[in-house]
Protein backbone atom coordinates (compact mmCIF):
# COMPACT_ATOMS: atom_id res chain seq x y z
CA UNK A 1 0.00 0.00 0.00
CA UNK A 2 1.31 3.36 -1.26
CA UNK A 3 1.20 6.14 1.04
CA UNK A 4 0.47 10.23 -0.03
CA UNK A 5 3.28 12.23 0.09
CA UNK A 6 1.38 15.56 0.80
CA UNK A 7 -1.19 14.10 4.17
CA UNK A 8 1.12 10.81 4.95
CA UNK A 9 -2.53 8.81 5.06
CA UNK A 10 -2.35 5.56 3.38
CA UNK A 11 -3.74 5.77 -0.39
CA UNK A 12 -6.61 2.69 -0.16
CA UNK A 13 -7.99 0.96 -3.33
CA UNK A 14 -10.29 3.09 -4.88
CA UNK A 15 -9.05 5.91 -3.96
CA UNK A 16 -8.30 9.00 -6.42
CA UNK A 17 -4.09 9.19 -6.50
CA UNK A 18 -1.98 10.01 -9.10
CA UNK A 19 1.40 8.56 -8.87
CA UNK A 20 4.51 10.92 -9.49
CA UNK A 21 7.22 8.79 -11.34
CA UNK A 22 10.87 10.13 -12.37
CA UNK A 23 11.64 9.93 -16.33
CA UNK A 24 14.88 8.24 -16.07
CA UNK A 25 13.32 4.58 -15.88
CA UNK A 26 16.80 3.29 -14.98
CA UNK A 27 16.27 5.05 -11.27
CA UNK A 28 15.89 2.64 -8.30
CA UNK A 29 13.26 5.23 -7.41
CA UNK A 30 9.88 4.29 -6.27
CA UNK A 31 7.16 6.24 -7.47
CA UNK A 32 5.32 8.60 -5.41
CA UNK A 33 1.98 8.98 -5.15
CA UNK A 34 -0.29 11.83 -4.00
CA UNK A 35 -4.24 11.93 -3.40
CA UNK A 36 -6.01 14.32 -6.17
CA UNK A 37 -7.51 15.87 -3.35
CA UNK A 38 -3.95 16.52 -2.05
CA UNK A 39 -2.38 17.62 -5.70
CA UNK A 40 -4.64 20.37 -6.76
CA UNK A 41 -5.26 21.58 -2.43
CA UNK A 42 -3.04 24.31 -2.15
CA UNK A 43 -3.22 24.86 1.30
CA UNK A 44 -0.16 23.91 3.37
CA UNK A 45 0.23 22.21 6.65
Amino acid sequence: MMTCERCFIPIYVGKKYIEIRTMNPADAVPPQAVHLTCLYSRVDQ
